[in-house]
């Protein structure tokens, strides 16, 4: 399971046990905290992959003119 996927499922588990107002606000903040984290990860993980492809651009563009 993914961790979207883990935290989709965190929520919907939230929303069904709406009865707990501040288990469901601290659950919320959690969630919130969780997301950032991981887009800052993707942010990062996207950012080492264009330096990859910004390295490896020359050296396909030589392959294709030999």
């Amino acid at each position: 399971m993914s961790d979207i996927e883990n935290l989709e499922k965190r929520l919907a588990t939230a929303i069904a046990n709406l009865s707990g107002g501040a288990d469901l606000a601290a659950e919320n903040a959690k969630l919130k905290s969780e997301l950032a984290a991981l887009k800052k990860l993707r942010k990062a993980d996207v950012a080492e992959l264009d330096t990859l492809l910004a390295k490896l651009k020359p050296m396909l563009e030589g392959a294709e003119n030999a």
